[in-house]
Parts: structure tokens; C-alpha cells; sequence
């Protein structure tokens, strides 16, 4: 599960444009709002501080000192009335500084969980959730099957069983296509057993390429397969038959765990 630092780190060196179309869009919004309205507060509490509170604190200090203070000559009086002015302009100087900084502290703070936001939800939308659907998309079992059916021995029947496992491969890879570009927004374990995952098949050349589906199979489609593998290249793949359910399960639980880490840390940034 992702912490916050994390989150922070990953939004920093992500260094292209965050999907705001929806998080960002009403923050954007409630932060333009409150801009003006904390501009006019600021302009108001400024003209008090500085202007309207000092003169009443003048005003009251200079004409009811005698009356407070009768014994008091001139000089003293005029003294306490610019002490009393000064405090006061201290004083509200420090209100109003510790002011400013509570705002500001408030708003990066919004600016910050917006951003995060954002973040969380374009790791989502760009990668994760299309990522799930398309290995739903790929049949294991069947894959399985197709490699250990007794026709992988016989040679003739050999580009057959590949023009259907090619069939399978490609159901997944064509909408897999669509989510390579966002592969820098997965986890390291993620990325590490995808690699591992899709290696299998582009290191075979029958899986370069998608060959068409529901027409007949022909001599033309069987020369075709079978002139972009080597015996060698059969043999491996068989092999790998156990490294194929290994990696697609394990990789299918890491796309889960991580859907529903990201979704709990957006929700604990949405409704704190």
C-alpha cells in the first residue's frame, strides 16, 4: 500500500501533464474562489489593523487620559498615547501575520491534496483499470490447453495450434496496446512482472504479429506461421508454459491489491 510520502515522491517525478478533469477542475474552481474572497478579507483586515484601529486607540488615549489619569502632566500623556498606539500596532501585526500564514499553510495544504488527487486517479483511469480489463481478456486455461495438446508434437498440426494461441495472445495484447504508454504509472513489481509476463510471447515471432481471425485456415496463413518459429523457439515456449500461468496470476493480483490501495488512499484524501 502506498503512503502519502510516496504519493508526494511519485507526483513529483512524474513529469507529464496530470489528467484534471475531474479533481482538478473543482479544485481549480474552489481555489479561484476563495483567492478572491481571502484577497478581499486580507484588504479589509489590513485597513483595520493599520488605519481604523490604531486612530480609535489614538483618538481614545489622547482624550480620556486626563480622566484616567489626572494626575498626569502633558508629557507623560502624550507618551502613553503613542506606547498605546505602538502595542496596538504590534499587537494586531502579529494577528494578522499569524493570520496570512494560517491561510497559506491551509491552502498549499489544499493545493497539495489536490494534486495527489490527480495523481491517484490518473494511475487509475490511465493504467490500472484498463490494465484489469484487459488480462480478463486473456484465457490462461486455454493457452495452457493449446500448449500441452498432443497436436504440439506432431509437426504438421504445429501451425495450427499457434494460429489459435495467437488468437488468445491477441486478445488481450490489443487492448494491452492502449495501456503500454502509461506503464511508468505502476508499481515497480507490477512493471518487473508485466515485463516478465509479455516477454514470453514477444520473444516469438508468431506473436508479433495478429493474424486474421474467422476465415479458414489456409496453407498461405500455415506458411506464414510456420516460417516465424524455430524449433528452438517452440521448445522454449513450451517450456515457459509454467512461467505463463505463474506470472499472469501473479500479476493479476498485483493489479487488485494495488486497484484497491489506490482506491482507499483517494478516498481517505477525498473525505478526510
Amino acid at each position: 500500500m502506498e503512503s502519502n510520502k510516496q504519493i508526494d515522491t511519485d507526483c513529483k517525478m512524474s513529469k507529464l501533464p496530470m489528467d484534471k478533469k475531474k479533481a482538478s477542475s473543482n479544485f481549480g474552481l474552489l481555489f479561484s474562489q476563495n483567492n478572491i474572497l481571502n484577497f478581499t478579507l486580507n484588504i479589509i483586515l489590513i485597513l483595520v489593523t493599520f488605519l481604523v484601529i490604531p486612530i480609535l486607540v489614538s483618538f481614545f488615549a489622547t482624550h480620556y487620559t486626563k480622566i484616567w489619569f489626572p494626575l498626569l502632566n502633558g508629557y507623560n500623556a502624550s507618551n502613553m498615547t503613542s506606547s498605546l498606539f505602538l502595542v496596538s500596532i504590534t499587537v494586531l501585526y502579529v494577528v494578522y501575520t499569524y493570520y496570512i500564514f494560517h491561510t497559506t499553510n491551509k491552502n498549499t495544504e489544499q493545493t497539495a491534496n489536490a494534486q495527489k488527487i490527480a495523481y491517484l486517479e490518473r494511475k487509475l483511469e490511465k493504467f490500472y483499470m484498463p490494465m484489469q480489463s484487459s488480462l480478463k481478456r486473456f484465457d490462461c486455461d486455454k493457452m495452457i490447453k493449446l500448449i500441452e495438446d498432443p497436436d504440439m508434437n506432431i509437426r504438421g498440426h504445429v501451425p495450427r495450434m499457434y494460429y489459435k494461441m495467437n488468437a488468445v495472445w491477441w486478445d488481450f495484447k490489443s487492448d494491452y496496446n492502449k495501456v503500454v504508454p502509461f506503464t511508468y504509472l505502476a508499481s515497480n513489481k507490477v512493471q518487473d512482472v508485466l515485463i516478465n509476463f509479455t516477454n514470453i510471447f514477444n520473444s516469438n515471432k508468431v506473436f508479433v504479429k495478429q493474424y486474421p481471425q474467422y476465415v479458414v485456415f489456409d496453407n498461405i496463413i500455415s506458411g506464414q506461421i510456420e516460417s516465424s518459429f524455430t524449433s528452438e523457439n517452440n521448445a522454449d515456449f513450451i517450456k515457459n508454459k509454467g512461467n505463463i500461468s505463474t506470472y499472469y496470476e501473479e500479476l493479476s493480483s498485483e493489479i487488485d491489491n494495488d486497484i484497491i490501495s489506490l482506491k482507499a488512499d483517494l478516498a481517505k484524501l477525498v473525505n478526510p
